[in-house]
């Protein structure tokens, strides 16, 4: 995207980045009554993992907040040669948020415990099993991801607490798609590396915790919750 000396933008124009952000006042597109808008039930955050993340889980608000401040993804062009491929943890709406971070996660948390009727689902759009050129990894892909997204909205998921992380996951009866996705678990028990899941596991829970214990000001419950 760029911005010519008269204020022009080109959004087809990817001289500075591939990763533009653009913004528009709510009048500026046909919409009913802002006030008829149904209150909010669901917030789906987005987790870009590659290896023991379900492609969907249900989260408790605590845990919500915690995932909401790893923010964790994988780099891409868009962030420069020296994100591309790697494992990044941003919190929030960083780099959009002026003020310490750890404000972000305590205000998110509070918002919920204010609206109880609202469920939290985090969604890897990665890997299981692997990165991109491993020979075990598969990819959750836009469809598998859709057919869950719509099993969540007719309410036909049923989900079972996941004893290694504490979120709960779908059970493999109401699954849409292979139950590999949904239990990674699974897919390093089949292929023999249990002791590779084992591993990973406690790498992975001790790393998030770090990160979020380097936020001073965070609420301990959001710490606590990983």
């Amino acid at each position: 995207m760029k911005v010519d000396d008269e204020g022009h933008v080109d959004f087809n124009n990817d001289f500075h980045t591939t990763n533009g952000r653009g913004t528009f006042e709510l009048n500026s597109i046909p919409h009913g009554n802002v006030r008829d808008i149904p209150p909010l039930r669901m917030i789906l955050i987005l987790n870009r993992n590659f290896d023991i993340l379900p492609a969907i889980v249900k989260l408790n608000h605590e845990q919500a907040a915690a995932y909401f401040m790893l923010g964790e993804t994988t780099g891409t062009s868009a962030g420069g040669i020296s994100e591309t491929g790697k494992a990044l943890r941003i919190p929030g709406t960083n780099p959009f948020f002026p003020m310490d971070h750890a404000s972000q996660g305590n205000r998110f948390i509070n918002l919920l415990d204010n609206s109880p009727k609202v469920d939290v689902y985090l969604l890897n759009t990665g890997y299981i099993g692997g990165e991109e050129n491993s020979k075990f990894s598969k990819k959750v892909t836009i469809d598998h991801s859709k057919k869950l997204i719509e099993s969540l909205l007719k309410n036909e998921l049923i989900w079972e607490n996941d004893d290694d992380f504490g979120y709960q996951i779908v059970t493999s009866n109401s699954s849409p798609i292979d139950t590999t996705y949904t239990n990674p678990k699974e897919l390093y028990r089949r292929s023999g590396r249990i002791a590779e899941y084992e591993e990973i596991k406690t790498k992975l829970i001790l790393a998030r915790k770090d990160f979020l214990s380097g936020f001073e000001n965070l609420n301990k419950k959001i710490i606590q919750a990983i």
